[in-house]
């Protein structure tokens, strides 16, 4: 039995619970894709996209592909600006956040998601695979230390903030059948904190918790 509706649910309702943020892009988003997805949901983070026939029971298997990191536009120029140069972020500095927050964007949506159960049984198409493809994009994060001689602090109330443009695909077509773009700010805190890399990696990682929980209970909550 086909269960469209529980399918549109589970998307809708994880953007519809995201944090309020600056930085809207759901403005600038179409109502139908280039790949001819719809956008079911649109709020101030970003929006759903799906296949007009997407039925997650269909799937018997779920697959976490590895996560790719991108950095704002321009970022490095700008956080080099102000620094010497015994200071500056190189591109080998930024290969290591990257690998770092992917790593950890693997591990964690692929533990969260590997707690559920489709429930598929019998049905036709049980064998079918469901990959999931996160992005990380946008990354914006305060700038690391660099554990240089006579390097400066810094301190702020926020270390960053992301996009996950996540993907759903049919493994055996190829076929993109959903999409979630999602935007969320670090913590706030009421006093300046000394940032590091590794209260950088700390605040990325709470908001990839929170990502890859929500998708968990909605995949969850579709199938029951």
């Amino acid at each position: 039995m086909r269960h469209p509706a529980k399918g549109t649910m589970w998307l809708a309702t994880l953007v519809g619970m995201t944090l309020l943020v600056s930085g809207c892009t759901s403005g600038k988003l179409p109502e139908v894709s280039d790949d001819g997805l719809l956008r079911t949901v649109r709020t101030s983070n970003g929006a759903i996209y799906e296949a007009p026939d997407l039925d997650l029971h269909e799937y018997g298997k779920i697959v976490v592909e590895e996560c790719t990191v991108r950095f704002r536009e321009d970022w490095q120029r700008e956080q080099n600006r102000d620094r010497t140069p015994a200071r500056q972020i190189t591109t080998a500095d930024m290969q290591m956040i990257a690998e770092s927050l992917g790593g950890s964007c693997h591990r964690i949506f692929d533990a969260a998601l590997a707690q559920v159960d489709l429930g598929t049984g019998d049905v036709p198409g049980q064998g079918r695979i469901l990959e999931v493809r996160p992005e990380i994009v946008d990354l914006d994060i305060a700038p690391p230390d660099l554990q240089s001689p006579g390097m400066d602090r810094t301190y702020t109330t926020n270390p960053g903030q992301m996009t996950l443009h996540l993907e759903l695909v049919d493994a055996a077509s190829g076929a993109v059948v959903g999409r979630v773009v999602d935007h969320r700010r670090a913590r706030d805190t009421a006093t300046l904190l000394e940032m590091s890399a590794a209260r950088n990696q700390i605040e990325m990682e709470f908001i990839l918790e929170q990502w890859a929980t929500m998708v968990r209970e909605h995949l969850e909550a579709s199938v029951d």
